[in-house]
């Protein structure tokens, strides 16, 4: 769920770019992405949330919120390494290794659970 949209974004980071620039600038456009391709991601995502909060693997939360925060951080990652470039520390990992620091920090944050 993290590293599909991760690999489109670095395969093709100026269209990433445009798009959402175009996004916030033309509303009927964005509330089209909305309905047809973002909102049914992010129910997906709520979805296997949610299902992992009933097994038990994940604390309870509300998923559809939650999945919005985790497409948000994934989003948020991707521009930071657009803007900083090579220059930045984002530059020199994997798509993999990427999507592992996301995922590591939205399912265990920055608290230390040793001591």
């Amino acid at each position: 769920l993290i590293k599909g949209p991760l690999r489109t974004w670095i395969d093709d980071p100026k269209v990433s770019m445009f798009l959402v620039g175009e996004l916030m600038r033309d509303e009927e456009l964005r509330r089209h992405y909305a309905e047809e391709f973002f909102t049914p991601v992010l129910e997906q995502v709520g979805d296997y949330i949610k299902s992992a909060q009933e097994a038990g693997t994940y604390r309870k939360t509300r998923s559809n919120v939650t999945s919005r925060v985790m497409w948000g951080l994934m989003l948020g990652t991707m521009m930071v390494r657009e803007i900083e470039g090579n220059d930045g520390p984002l530059s020199e990992l994997t798509v993999d290794e990427l999507a592992n620091e996301v995922i590591e920090f939205a399912f265990n944050g920055l608290i230390s659970r040793e001591g």
